[in-house]
């Protein structure tokens, strides 16, 4: 199957323009997303950005202000390959980073073992997701 194109993305950005000015409730968006659980030709990533503003009773509300949709595929390929970089692996189900006890083992070419890793708490947050569209849209509303 091939990836959702940069043509249906642009779709699904003008499908979901009307949400912008809409007042936000609540905002989650589920990191930790495999390439296992995803449909490269359908799944993309809907990110909304929010403004504090004064709605009508004076009371100070997020509103939608403008919407991003990316290539989920995009995203989960550019932070997989990030983790690669970085020399993580995946054990059981979940993305693991080189220690900073075990970086000299690494730099040194040594052989690490499960105990040179632990897991990656960063893993997932979107400022990591090396992705130039999404972390453009970050940089544009001044989340990085």
């Amino acid at each position: 199957m091939a990836d959702i194109t940069p043509l249906e993305l642009e779709s699904l950005r003008k499908v979901f323009q009307p949400l912008i000015g809409l007042k936000v409730n609540w905002l989650s968006i589920k990191d930790n997303v495999t390439m296992e659980v995803i449909h490269p030709e359908n799944d993309a990533l809907l990110l909304a950005a929010a403004q504090l503003q004064e709605d009508e009773a004076g009371h100070c509300s997020p509103y939608i202000i403008d919407i991003g949709v990316f290539s989920m595929v995009e995203c989960v390929r550019a932070r997989d390959a990030s983790l690669a970089k970085r020399g993580g692996l995946w054990f059981g189900g979940v993305p693991k980073v080189i220690k900073k006890s075990s970086e000299g083992k690494y730099a040194a070419g040594e052989r690490l073992t499960a105990s040179d890793y632990e897991k990656d708490t960063n893993f997932g947050k979107l400022k990591r997701i090396p992705y130039e569209p999404l972390q453009d849209f970050m940089r544009k509303h001044g989340a990085i």
